[in-house]
């Protein structure tokens, strides 16, 4: 909570010492929200103590959080660093697609950017199939690493689907306790996106006559190249060869995909 507390009073550009004075009238005007001794004295704040909250050498008292988390108007779950703001959630992207980006092109390339590159590859596939300009050539490298407000709008506007609550929350709340589980929850995510603007009619039809027998075939290809045989080899093979020709007849009827850009 005490880097949470920093970043948030330097994102109202409060020192320490008004920081205090502004969170101590927040409470003089919202009664229902003061803090208050045994003998019942408002307990104000002072410098010393947000100091002492942000060194971490004294924690925040549990009496203070909900008064806190209505001051900066964050919510509790997020004051005590369980889960990641919209904003947060963005540079996070935004730094996963740079240096993802950076580990497919550069030839001196920083090992922890080889972590990233599996997502950048799928952002890279997303923006294909949605035939949006991808960040890398909308923005120069310094709004990039910058991360600026334009690069921020960009990820909310294109990413809209992410931000949504059903998703957003629980996502948020993985990168906020293991930052590698989360790209793992991030990445699958944007996975299942992937898949579902692949599933069109033509590959629905696919899906229906031929997949299965050609799984199947390939999921045990060695047993049957290996130990089946010629005739029954022959046999599966026609097999798959009529799901095939089934799918062909059908393919006509079925509307065009959209080509790539």
């Amino acid at each position: 909570m005490a880097n949470r507390l920093r970043k948030l009073r330097k994102a109202k550009k409060l020192s320490q010492t008004a920081l205090a004075k502004e969170f101590n009238d927040f409470m003089r005007k919202n009664q229902s929200l003061a803090v208050y001794s045994e003998q019942n004295k408002r307990k104000d704040i002072s410098y010393g103590t947000v100091s002492n909250w942000e060194r971490g050498i004294v924690h925040i008292p549990s009496i203070y959080i909900h008064p806190l988390s209505e001051f900066f108007g964050v919510t509790v779950a997020y004051f005590q660093g369980l889960t990641v703001s919209k904003d947060e959630f963005v540079e996070w992207i935004n730094q996963s697609y740079v240096e993802g980006y950076l580990a497919s092109t550069e030839k001196d390339i920083q090992l922890e950017w080889i972590t990233y590159k599996p997502i950048a590859e799928k952002l890279t596939t997303y923006f294909e199939l949605q035939h949006i300009e991808p960040p890398i050539k909308k923005f120069s490298g310094i709004e990039l690493n910058t991360c600026s407000d334009d690069v921020k709008k960009y990820w909310l506007t294109n990413l809209s689907f992410f931000f949504a609550d059903d998703v957003f929350i629980p996502i948020s709340e993985t990168v906020a306790n293991d930052r590698r589980h989360g790209m793992s929850v991030f990445s699958a995510e944007l996975s299942n996106k992937i898949d579902s603007l692949l599933k069109t009619p033509i590959r629905n039809k696919f899906d229906q006559i031929v997949d299965k027998s050609l799984s199947d075939f390939v999921k045990n290809k060695q047993e049957i190249l290996g130990f089946h045989s010629k005739k029954q080899i022959r046999q599966q093979i026609k097999f798959i060869e009529g799901k095939f020709d089934l799918f062909l007849k059908q393919l006509d009827d079925l509307p065009d995909n959209k080509p790539l850009k």
